[in-house]
C-alpha cells in the first residue's frame, strides 16, 4: 500500500476504531465474542482486522469498493453477525471447540451474504467473507487460548 493511500485511509481507519470501541456495548465482532468484559477490548481490533484485510485482499479477489465504502461494509457486517450473535447460546452446555467452528461458520455465512448482496456477487461475497472471518478467529482463538 502506497504512502498515499495510507493518508487517505488513516483518518477514516481511527474513525472505525473510535466507533466500534463506542458499540461495543451493544453489539460485538463476530459471533465469538460473547458481551462480557474481558471481551470487549478486543472488539474495535477485530473490526480494525478485517478493514486491514478487506484492503488488502479486495484488489486480488476482483472487488472494485473504494477504501472508505469498505470500511463502512466490513463495520455494517460486523454489526449484522453482532446481531445474529446476540441470540445465538454461547458455549455453556457444549464443547467450547464446537462452538467456535459453529460460530465461525455462521459469521461468514452472514457476513458473505451482506458482502455478495452489496457487490451483487455472492461466491466473491461468500469467499472475502471466508478471508476476513479466517483472519479474525485466528485472534480470536489466539485470545480466547482455546484447544
Amino acid at each position: 500500500m502506497s504512502d498515499d493511500a495510507l493518508k487517505r485511509i488513516a483518518f477514516p481507519l481511527l474513525v472505525v476504531f473510535v466507533v466500534s470501541s463506542t458499540l461495543v456495548g451493544r453489539a460485538n465482532a463476530d459471533v465469538i465474542f460473547p458481551l462480557s468484559f474481558p471481551f470487549l477490548p478486543y472488539i474495535p481490533a477485530i473490526i480494525l482486522l478485517e478493514v486491514l484485510v478487506f484492503l488488502a485482499v479486495r484488489g486480488r479477489l476482483g472487488i472494485k469498493i473504494t477504501a472508505g465504502k469498505g470500511i463502512v461494509i466490513v463495520t455494517l457486517a460486523n454489526i449484522l453477525s453482532s446481531a445474529v450473535g446476540l441470540v445465538v447460546p454461547g458455549p455453556y452446555k457444549g464443547s467450547l471447540f464446537l462452538w467456535t467452528i459453529s460460530a465461525f461458520i455462521l459469521s461468514t455465512f452472514v457476513e458473505g451474504i451482506f458482502y455478495g448482496l452489496l457487490m451483487k456477487e455472492i461466491r466473491k461475497g461468500l469467499l472475502m467473507s471466508l478471508i476476513l472471518n479466517t483472519a479474525s478467529y485466528i485472534m480470536a482463538v489466539t485470545v480466547m487460548d482455546l484447544k
